[in-house]
């Protein structure tokens, strides 16, 4: 399969790697839409430390389950999903609160451990989303960047703009700070 591994910033290259195997608990994912983020850029630029090298990039994508490994019952082959950014202990009291972004366990797809830059990826159960039908595989890739995800097991997709106004709303709050928003030409969508 095609992937796109980072050697050392700014050593990118496309080339052939092996395909990824579902272990127990595990899903292998055929990669339908990946985003590039800026923390992609700018460990491609090496202006970001990468604690595992080589690695194949991208950390948010959204794709159709292949196969599914011994113990998952959750997925089944043709299941579109939702990539989350990283791999979660599932169990510390950030994970069971829903603050995944704060597991100390966390490896962070395309930095710890090969990403979405590729054909394939396999990854715990655990870390995908199902992905409605009504959802492109494109958009659903911005929610990952979005952090407006309902870990319940659905995903709610929301304008960019009002995605926007709702995060500067939520840190608002959580600082007790009143919310301000300008809206500059071009940022109608």
């Amino acid at each position: 399969m095609k992937a796109v591994r980072l050697y050392e910033g700014p050593d990118v290259r496309v080339e052939e790697a092996p395909e990824p195997e579902a272990g127990p608990g595990q899903i292998r994912v055929a990669v339908q839409a990946a985003g590039v983020c800026g923390t992609d850029l700018h460990a491609a630029h090496g202006r970001l430390p990468v604690p595992t090298l080589p690695v194949i990039m991208g950390h948010e994508g959204a794709g159709i389950v292949e196969t599914v490994g011994e113990g998952v019952t959750d997925f089944r082959e043709g299941d579109r999903v939702l990539l989350l950014p990283s791999e979660t202990c599932g169990t510390c009291p950030a994970c069971e609160a829903g603050h995944l972004g704060l597991c100390p366990s966390a490896r962070i797809l395309g930095m710890a451990r090969d990403g979405t830059f590729a054909e394939k990826i396999a990854v715990p159960a655990s870390c995908v989303l199902p992905l409605p039908a009504e959802i492109a595989f494109e958009h659903g890739v911005e929610l990952t960047a979005t952090g407006k995800l309902d870990l319940s097991g659905s995903i709610t997709a929301r304008y960019p703009l009002a995605r926007a106004a709702e995060a500067l709303e939520d840190l608002a709050s959580r600082r007790n700070d009143p919310v301000r928003l300008a809206l500059l030409p071009g940022a109608s969508s």
